[in-house]
C-alpha cells in the first residue's frame, strides 16, 4: 500500500500593495513568481477592504498607463486567489507607533492570522516581537516556498 501524502494547507499569507502591484504589472523572476505562487496555490493571500482599496489606487497611477478594464482585470485575477478578511473587526489592533501607511497591511496580518508578511519595508521587522506573524523580505518569502 502507497502511503498517501496528507494535503497540507497553504499558508495565509499578506503580500504589502507594492508587492502585489509589481506581481501584476511589472515583469521579472521575483514578480512572476509571487504571481506563480497565489496562482498555484502555493499561499493563500489574503486581503481586506483597506488593502484593496490601496490595490486599487496604484492601479489607477497614471505612470502604469492602463485602461479601466486593464485594471479591472489585474484586480480580479488577484481577488480570484485572495481570501477576504473583514480586518479590524475583532483582532488585537496593529502596534500604534506604526505611519498610517503600514496600519492596513498590519492589520490584516493580525486579523488574518497571517503566517508571514512579505514587505520590504525595512523599519516593520522591528515589530517582530510584538506580532504573531513572521515579517519577511520578498527574497526570502519566494526562497522558502514549496514547491505546488
Amino acid at each position: 500500500m502507497v502511503a498517501s501524502r496528507a494535503k497540507r494547507t497553504p499558508p495565509r499569507v499578506v503580500l504589502d500593495t507594492d508587492h502585489v502591484l509589481s506581481a501584476l504589472v511589472l515583469t521579472g523572476d521575483a514578480t512572476e513568481a509571487l504571481r506563480r505562487g497565489w496562482q498555484g496555490g502555493q499561499f493563500t493571500p489574503l486581503a481586506s477592504k483597506a488593502t484593496v482599496g490601496e490595490l486599487v489606487g496604484g492601479l489607477a497611477w497614471p505612470g502604469f498607463a492602463l485602461t479601466a478594464d486593464e485594471q479591472e482585470e489585474l484586480l480580479f485575477d488577484y481577488l480570484l486567489f485572495c481570501e477576504i478578511v473583514e480586518a479590524g473587526a475583532s483582532a488585537p489592533s496593529a502596534p500604534a507607533r506604526r505611519s498610517p501607511p503600514d496600519l492596513p497591511s498590519l492589520d490584516l496580518a493580525i486579523t488574518g492570522r497571517a503566517k508571514c508578511l512579505v514587505t520590504d519595508n525595512r523599519d516593520l521587522p522591528s515589530l517582530a516581537t510584538e506580532l504573531s506573524c513572521r515579517i519577511v523580505g520578498a527574497e526570502e518569502f519566494l526562497a522558502r516556498l514549496e514547491p505546488a
